[in-house]
C-alpha cells in the first residue's frame, strides 16, 4: 500500500521505481495499492502525464487515518494474514529496495 498525493515532490520521484516493482511481480499474488488524498479528477489528470502502475483509491484519507499514516509518502506492505509487517515513510535512497527486499521475504 502506498499512501501519496499528487502535489509530493518524494512520492513523484519514487513513481518509476515503484512502477519497475509492479511490473515486477505482476505474475505473483502481490496487489499494489495507491491510496491518494486527492479527487479522481486530480488524480485523473496527474497520471496522464505521470504513468503509474497501481491500482488508484482517491480520497483516501479516512483509510491513511485507519493506519496511522502521519507522512507521505507511506508503504504498508500487508502479508495474507492481514498482518502489517512493514511500515516506512519518506523516500529515502534504499525506501524502494527495502519495500523489494520485504516483498521477497514473503514469497
Amino acid at each position: 500500500m502506498n499512501f501519496w498525493f499528487v502535489e509530493c515532490k518524494p512520492y513523484v520521484q519514487e513513481i518509476p521505481e515503484l512502477n519497475e516493482l509492479v511490473h515486477k511481480y505482476q505474475d505473483d499474488e502481490v496487489v499494489f495499492l495507491g491510496f491518494s488524498t486527492n479527487k479522481k479528477d486530480k488524480i485523473n489528470s496527474f497520471i496522464k502525464e505521470k504513468e503509474f502502475h497501481y491500482n488508484l483509491i482517491p480520497e483516501s484519507r479516512n483509510i491513511a487515518s485507519d493506519y496511522n499514516v502521519s507522512g507521505y509518502p507511506s508503504h504498508i506492505v500487508i502479508y495474507r494474514n492481514s498482518k502489517i509487517v512493514y511500515t516506512t515513510t519518506g523516500l529515502g535512497p534504499t525506501t524502494i529496495k527495502d519495500l523489494e527486499n520485504m516483498i521477497k521475504s514473503l514469497k
